[in-house]
């Protein structure tokens, strides 16, 4: 059996590396993340970007941690550095995991 790759590129949004849910550490990964990513695209390994995109009626994210990552907004964007292209997969998230 071969095996299968990806690249998952979890919540690299405005609001969480440089809005006002920002981790510092999300900045200090930026680099090696982009490294990857352009090392995966010239291999064909599909880059996969799991993003929050909640709507403001999402009481049960907002009200734990405040309205972030609204769908439709800058905030909700992945940071320019790591910009999607049209050839990579973009799922939205409205819950903390990824992977649930």
């Amino acid at each position: 059996m071969s095996a299968k790759k990806a690249v998952i590129i979890i919540d690299m949004l405005n609001d969480f590396v440089t809005g006002d849910l920002k981790c510092e550490r999300a900045k200090k990964i930026i680099p090696n993340l982009k490294k990857l990513i352009e090392a995966a695209r010239s291999k064909g390994v599909p880059v996969i970007y799991a993003n929050d995109a909640h709507y403001p009626q999402d009481f049960e994210v907002t009200r734990r941690w405040g309205a972030h990552a609204i769908k439709g907004t800058p905030g909700a964007q992945v940071i320019s550095e790591l910009k999607p292209t049209e050839k990579d997969y973009i799922i939205e998230k409205r819950t903390y995991s990824s992977f649930f």
